[in-house]
């Protein structure tokens, strides 16, 4: 049967809109590739392509098995079932979940809030040791049996004791004073020890008492002239004796270079490991156990003074005279012609001075080579160098102190008992 040509066009557009809306079903299963999804998209759009992506695979009953790649995947990375088809896959992004809100972003900052800061962490408790909590004092001692301290250096002082007044050069006489263990030592005839410098102990007379003396004693006769404290010990000496203890308090004696008998000992001096005894004759020694003695020598003038720094001892005496050891095995000297009148040495960790009578005093580096400087006003003619203070003393009773070595103060005026000796100590 012949159809009108009117008619085989309607049937042929038919078609053609018929496989065009069943193409555009197949279409709208397969999709397009998913654009790039910003941080931003919500999680309602996801859902709305979910539930796409869901009925198109309704549409599209035929799927394939999942790649031996999105096998491999995590449970928490496997992909829908619904998002393979026969086609090629969609691509899969990786965008990862939004940010859990931090602790910190959850603390809310009024406008005057500023900066968070974090809890001050407890306080640290720094315990004050006993020794940190002691201070230095001088104690100064000499004729009379006088002893005298200082809290402020050398710029005052208190505290005065005595055996009696206008002392002379007697038993009563105290010719040396040390700081070891906790304890000043000083020595003459008799001895005394003192834990604050105030209050004393007598503990030694150096004499034949009838009854004997109840004492504890120092066996030897006579007087003790120096004493220092060096090697864990105190060491003391005068005469032919050497006297040495490990507490100040049990005392054991022996002869001077076990000798009986040697010039007397005038003063002791501890550096470099060594105990340095000098005195008349020019007697010079040295020794570290007050046992085993090194480099003894006499003969000369009258020593001094003496002091030990840059590595050797320096000992001066009467008429210029100088002389040097670093361990006794030689004691090489030298005079100094220009103001040759020495009357004291000290070293101040940095230099020796020597002063000499008048406003002159001696500088050094090494304790070799001199030079000379003049002074403002005249120096006393004794001093020891303590703590960066320069403290001085003369006859009878004056104390001084300086700062710098050439302007000096005095600080204490007194015609009574003159002074012998001074040192420093640390005390509760």
């Amino acid at each position: 049967m012949r159809y009108p040509f009117r008619t085989k066009m309607s049937f042929f557009f038919f078609l053609w809109a018929l496989l065009f809306i069943v193409g555009g079903s197949q279409w709208s299963c397969q999709g397009t590739p998913p654009q790039e999804q910003t941080p931003q998209e919500s999680t309602q759009e996801k859902a709305s392509e979910k539930q796409v992506e869901s009925a198109s695979s309704e549409k599209n009953p035929e799927t394939q098995e999942a790649s031996p790649e999105e096998a491999a995947l995590p449970d928490a990375q496997e992909a829908d079932p619904t998002e393979t088809s026969g086609e090629t896959p969609n691509e899969v992004t990786n965008e990862p979940p939004p940010a859990e809100p931090s602790q910190e972003m959850l603390v809310e900052q009024t406008p005057d809030a500023g900066e968070i800061i974090p809890e001050p962490s407890p306080e640290t408790t720094v315990e004050i040791t006993p020794e940190a909590k002691k201070r230095t004092i001088l104690v100064a001692v000499g004729y009379g049996g006088r002893r005298i301290l200082s809290q402020d250096m050398g710029l005052t002082w208190q505290d005065n004791v005595e055996l009696k007044a206008k002392g002379g050069d007697d038993k009563e006489l105290l010719r040396c004073v040390t700081f070891g263990k906790d304890i000043f030592v000083t020595f003459g005839w008799r001895a005394f020890r003192s834990a604050d410098g105030k209050n004393w102990t007598e503990f030694h007379r150096g004499w034949k008492e009838t009854p004997p003396s109840p004492l504890e004693g120092v066996s030897g006769s006579n007087w003790r002239g120096g004493i220092a404290y060096g090697n864990g010990m105190f060491l003391a000496a005068g005469s032919s004796w050497a006297s040495r203890s490990n507490d100040g308090t049990t005392w054991t004696t022996e002869r001077v270079v076990g000798q009986t008998s040697v010039p007397a000992t005038r003063r002791v001096l501890f550096g470099g490991g060594w105990f340095l005894l000098t005195g008349d004759s020019s007697l010079r020694v040295l020794t570290k156990d007050g046992q085993n003695w090194v480099g003894y020598a006499t003969g000369g003038d009258n020593l001094k003074g003496a002091a030990y720094g840059a590595g050797r001892f320096v000992i001066i005496g009467e008429n210029g005279r100088i002389i040097t050891t670093q361990d006794g095995t030689t004691w090489p000297e030298q005079r100094l012609t220009t103001n040759p009148d020495l009357r004291s040495i000290v070293w101040t960790g940095t230099h020796f001075y020597i002063y000499a009578g008048g406003k002159v005093r001696h500088v050094s580096t090494d304790g070799l080579t001199w030079t000379q400087e003049s002074l403002q006003n005249n120096p006393p003619s004794n001093m020891v160098y303590l703590q960066g203070h320069y403290i001085g003393y003369s006859w009878p009773g004056n104390l001084y102190h300086s700062s710098d070595g050439l302007t000096w103060t005095q600080t204490l005026k007194d015609d009574d008992n003159a002074i012998t000796g001074i040192t420093s100590g640390l005390v509760p």
